[in-house]
């Protein structure tokens, strides 16, 4: 009897002992679980990213001139109607030459004269029936005119105006009979089609610039966007605005595109199809180095990271990650290196880009 009651009391205290330690276990087991900060994190992939930047610029003509005349005179013909498509080479624009022409007829009788003296000359002094310099005074007198002909029949041309390239003329400024003076204006000639592109590229991206580079643009607060491609650049970065002159071409046969027009442009620098971007807020900057925080082995590991390209939401990371490594968006200010912690929501890449 005494040992049955012996063989009880073993067994409930037993029982206790096993209830006691089930309890602490869990105790402790909750008590790892509240210490281990849940972090929301996104998962790195590699994916295309395009390098845009967003800058302002201007529409040139392809080819714009002044045209102005070289001498003065009074003006004997206009041969354009304002606004009109020109040619190269046609004649616009004719002062009075007479004087100028009635110059060159004296000279072309006046050389017909010196070329016979020099003729006779050369014949004697074959005879030596006349003295060497004699000659030689002859042949300069024909030098001398035919350089008088030919500064008269530059002079000349100056009583004409052509136009130096095909393309629209503008408003005139003068009008038949008027004097005007050498380095008057007449009007404007504007080469349209194709239309340049101007603007700035800032010195961080000059380097990226190339010849065949595409850019988007909107010009006249018209909501269609217009293509062209950069066909030059300056060589050097300009010191006071710190960047680098670029200009592109765009076909504007339509001519709705007008030179001088305040243009938005979008230029796509390159590309790259294997970049790794996280999100901005995963980036966290200690002095002069950059960190992120990934899980691994269900710890924060801290990792020095090199970035480079910036987006509104999105940045890329050239050293420090690679594809699949878990980056933790959430509770940054709380983590601390080797600091336990537990995935709570993968976020998408998407629900990033809404804000870009």
């Amino acid at each position: 009897m005494h040992r049955w009651k012996r063989i009880l009391i073993f067994a409930v205290f037993g029982s206790l002992l096993l209830s006691c330690s089930s309890s602490n276990e869990g105790k402790l087991n909750a008590n790892n679980r509240s210490t281990r900060l849940a972090v929301d994190y996104v998962i790195v992939e590699a994916e295309l990213l395009v390098n845009n930047i967003e800058v302002t610029g201007s529409l040139m003509a392809e080819e714009s001139a002044e045209l102005t005349v070289q001498t003065a005179g009074k003006v004997e013909e206009i041969l354009f109607k304002e606004g009109q498509e020109i040619k190269k080479g046609q004649t616009l624009l004719t002062l009075d030459g007479r004087e100028w022409r009635a110059q060159l007829k004296r000279l072309e009788a006046e050389l017909k004269m010196a070329k016979k003296d020099r003729v006779r000359k050369a014949a004697l002094a074959e005879v030596q029936g006349i003295a060497e310099a004699d000659l030689e005074a002859a042949q300069l007198r024909v030098q001398i005119l035919e350089a008088n002909m030919e500064e008269t029949m530059v002079r000349l041309s100056y009583t004409t105006i052509d136009a130096p390239f095909s393309g629209r003329i503008g408003l005139r400024s003068v009008s038949p009979g008027s004097y005007i003076t050498a380095g008057t204006t007449v009007a404007t000639i504007v080469q349209e089609n194709p239309i340049k592109i101007q603007f700035d590229v800032p010195e961080r991206y000059a380097s990226l610039v190339r010849p065949g580079q595409g850019l988007k643009f909107y010009a006249n607060d018209r909501p269609r966007a217009y293509e062209a491609s950069v066909y030059a650049y300056e060589p050097m970065i300009n010191t006071s605005s710190r960047a680098m002159r670029v200009r592109a071409r765009a076909n504007n046969a339509e001519g709705d595109l007008i030179p001088g027009s305040y243009i938005n442009i979008t230029f796509t620098l390159d590309s790259m199809p294997h970049a790794l971007l996280v999100p901005t807020e995963a980036i966290i900057p200690k002095l002069d180095n950059q960190f992120i925080y990934c899980i691994e082995n269900g710890k924060a590991k801290q990792v020095k990271v090199r970035t480079g390209i910036r987006q509104p939401r999105r940045i890329e990371v050239i050293e420090g990650l690679k594809v699949g490594d878990s980056v933790i968006v959430t509770g940054l200010l709380q983590l601390k290196p080797d600091m336990p912690v537990v995935g709570n929501k993968q976020v998408e890449v998407e629900s990033f880009l809404k804000g870009e």
